[in-house]
C-alpha cells in the first residue's frame, strides 16, 4: 500500500489527533515558591499563550530542548511590585522568567509539576499557625486533576504582592492590552473558563495565630528515673508560637474581597462561578476553630446580581499530614469532570469525591444543617474513601438559585456567544440561517435531556424582533430540568455584532 501511495505521490504524514476541548474549564489563581523551570512549558500551553496577546512573552521562553540549563533556573525575587524603579525590559524579563501573571494551560498535573517542580515543597513567605508554610495552589492543582478534570489555567501571583495581587485593581478593563492585565483582571482573556478558585487567597486570609483544635492530652505512666531539669510535660512541641511568627499581613476583610471579586464578574464574566471557602475564626463556646458567622452573613446582605456568581463552600481539608489546604480545586475538578462525562448542567452533589484528606473542623449533623439551611454553604463531608459535597448552593435570596443552574446559564451564554460568531457573517435582520441555527440547538438540548417538556415547543420558545434597522432580537424561553420555572436568554444581533444577555 505505502508503494503505491508512494508511485502516486501521495506522501503520509500521520499526526495526533487534537482532542475535543472539555466543555468547561478552570482557573487557580496562588503561589508557586522555589524553582521556576518556563523552559519546561508544554508547546500546547506557549500556542494558547500566544493566541492570548502575550506572543512576545511566548517567543522569549527559553527553549529546554535546544538552550539546556536555561529551564533550570533558580529561585530569584519577584520585581513586578517592588517599590525599586525597573525599566519595561526589566520586568518583561521577570515576568517571563517567573511566569507571574501569564495565562498558564496545563493538561496534567505532570505538565505542572514539570514547571514548578518545588511549588508543593517549599516555604511560603507566609507562615500561619493552622495553615502552615506551603503553599495550597500545587495541592488544588493535584486535586483537580485527581478529580478528573481535563484542563486547567493557572496564574501564578508574587508572594510579595500579598492578597492585592489576586484582586483586581480598581477600574480594570478586563478588554485592555493582555500585556497590562494582573491577577483576576486576566479572567478577561479565557473566554472559555467557567470556575475559578483562588486557593492561596484563602491561606493568607487564615491569621497567623489562629490555634488548632487541641489535641487530647494521654496519661502517661509515671518513668523510673527523671533528669533533675528539664520540661516534662506533654505539650505539642510541633505547634508554633505567636513569637516564632514572622510578621504577617493582617487578613483583609472577607467582605471586601468578595465584593471586589464578584462586581469584576458580574462586570465582565457574567458566565463565570467563583469557588470560596468561608474564612474562620476561633469559637470561645466550641474552643476550635468554626465558620465566621458573621462575615458569611455580611456576603448575604448583597446584591443578588453579585451573589449569583459565588458557590460558597466549607470547611477546609486536612490530610494525614495534618496539612491543611482548599477543597476548591478538588470540587472544581469533579465539575469540569462531570460536564464532560453526563452534562454542564447536572450537579455533583451526593457523590462520593475520592482524596485522602477530611473535613477541618468536621461539622456535626445539626451543624451541617444550619451552615446549609441559614447560610447557604455547601458543607463538604467526610465518607468512605473520600468527601461529599452535600449540595450546591449560592447565597442568592430572592430566586433561590442553585449552584449548578447558574453554571447552566453560563454554558449557554458560552454556547450562544460562539454561535454568534459563526453568524458573524448574517448580516440581514430576514436570514433564516440564526432561527433554525437557534431551534436545532435546543431541540437537541431538549432531546439530551437540559429541557423538560414532552415535546420542544413545550421545552422553549423563540420569537424574533426587529427592534432598529440592520437589527434582530431573539428572545429565548426555556424550561430546564431544574427546579426552576422558566429562564429567558436574549441573542442580539445588531449589524453582524452578537450579543447574550440574561432576560
Amino acid at each position: 500500500m505505502v508503494q503505491i501511495l508512494a508511485n502516486r505521490r501521495i506522501v503520509l504524514d500521520p499526526a495526533p489527533r487534537r482532542a475535543t476541548p472539555p466543555p468547561m474549564e478552570a482557573v487557580l489563581f496562588g503561589h508557586c515558591p522555589g524553582r521556576v523551570r518556563p523552559g519546561r512549558l508544554s508547546q500546547y500551553a506557549r500556542e494558547r499563550l500566544a493566541q492570548l496577546g502575550f506572543a512576545k512573552e511566548a517567543e522569549a521562553l527559553p527553549l529546554a530542548a535546544t538552550q539546556p540549563g536555561l529551564d533550570d533556573t533558580a529561585e530569584v525575587s519577584n520585581p513586578i511590585n517592588d517599590n525599586s524603579p525597573l525599566s519595561s525590559e526589566q520586568l518583561f524579563a521577570a515576568r517571563v522568567q517567573q511566569l507571574h501573571h501569564l495565562p498558564l494551560a496545563f493538561a496534567s498535573l505532570a505538565d505542572f509539576t514539570d514547571c514548578f517542580p518545588d511549588a508543593d515543597s517549599a516555604a511560603c513567605a507566609y507562615t500561619s499557625q493552622l495553615a502552615g508554610a506551603s503553599a495550597w495552589l500545587p495541592s488544588a492543582v493535584e486535586d483537580f486533576f485527581r478529580a478528573g478534570g481535563r484542563l486547567l489555567w493557572v496564574i501564578v501571583v508574587g508572594e510579595n504582592e500579598g492578597q492585592r495581587g489576586f484582586l483586581p485593581r480598581a477600574g480594570a478593563v478586563a478588554l485592555s492590552q493582555p500585556t497590562s492585565l494582573r491577577g483576576f483582571e486576566l479572567l478577561g482573556l479565557l473566554t472559555s473558563a467557567a470556575l475559578v478558585a483562588v486557593p492561596d487567597l484563602e491561606r493568607l486570609q487564615i491569621p497567623a495565630t489562629l490555634p488548632d483544635v487541641p489535641l487530647v492530652q494521654l496519661p502517661n505512666p509515671e518513668p523510673l528515673f527523671l533528669p533533675c531539669v528539664g520540661d516534662h510535660s506533654d505539650q505539642p512541641q510541633e505547634r508554633r508560637s505567636a513569637s516564632d511568627m514572622l510578621t504577617a499581613p493582617q487578613p483583609l476583610p472577607f467582605t471586601l474581597i468578595a465584593r471586589h471579586l464578584l462586581t469584576f464578574l458580574a462586570r465582565w464574566r457574567t458566565d463565570m462561578q467563583l469557588l470560596l471557602t468561608a474564612p474562620l475564626h476561633f469559637s470561645d463556646g466550641l474552643e476550635r476553630p468554626a465558620l465566621d458567622h458573621a462575615a458569611v452573613s455580611a456576603i448575604g446582605d448583597a446584591d443578588d446580581t453579585l451573589l449569583r456568581h459565588l458557590q460558597p463552600l466549607f470547611p477546609y481539608l486536612r490530610d494525614t499530614r495534618h496539612s491543611l489546604s482548599s477543597a476548591t480545586g478538588l470540587i472544581a475538578g469533579a465539575i469540569c469532570a462531570s460536564a464532560a462525562q453526563t452534562s454542564p448542567w447536572a450537579s455533583i452533589a451526593g457523590q462520593r469525591l475520592a482524596c485522602n484528606a477530611r473535613p477541618y473542623p468536621e461539622q456535626r449533623p445539626l451543624e451541617i444543617a444550619q451552615l446549609r439551611e441559614e447560610f447557604n454553604l455547601g458543607v463538604i463531608i467526610p465518607t468512605a474513601g473520600g468527601v461529599v459535597l452535600d449540595d450546591e448552593r449560592t447565597p442568592c435570596t430572592t430566586f433561590q438559585l442553585s449552584a449548578e443552574i447558574v453554571r447552566f446559564v453560563g454554558w449557554l451564554r458560552r454556547q450562544l456567544s460562539e454561535l454568534g460568531n459563526d453568524l458573524v457573517f448574517s448580516v440581514d435582520p430576514h436570514d433564516p440561517r440564526p432561527e433554525l441555527a437557534l431551534r436545532h440547538f435546543f431541540t437537541r438540548l431538549h432531546q439530551a435531556g437540559a429541557l423538560r417538556g414532552r415535546t420542544s415547543e413545550e421545552a422553549f420558545s423563540l420569537e424574533a424582533t426587529q427592534p432598529g434597522e440592520g437589527q434582530v432580537v431573539f428572545t429565548i424561553l426555556i424550561a430546564p430540568a431544574f427546579p426552576i420555572d422558566r429562564i429567558t436568554l436574549t441573542l442580539v444581533a445588531d449589524r453582524g455584532q452578537w450579543s447574550v444577555a440574561n432576560g
